[in-house]
């Protein structure tokens, strides 16, 4: 639903007020989505090296 409404052109509430300025609010809407990914990402590298380790021993 969300990449419906950026793909047509909608606003969300967070992402901008003005509606010129939309090009802006998405670009900070997918650095975030980046950043949050990266983090899920390291959060399970981690869980999996640290069960590789328990298995190793």
């Amino acid at each position: 639903m969300l990449t419906t409404l950026a793909l047509r052109g909608g606003t969300l509430p967070f992402m901008a007020e003005n509606a010129t300025h939309d090009h802006l609010a998405e670009t900070e809407f997918s650095a975030g989505a980046t950043i949050a990914f990266v983090i899920g990402l390291l959060i399970v590298f981690a869980i999996a090296v640290s069960l590789y380790r328990r298995r190793r021993k």
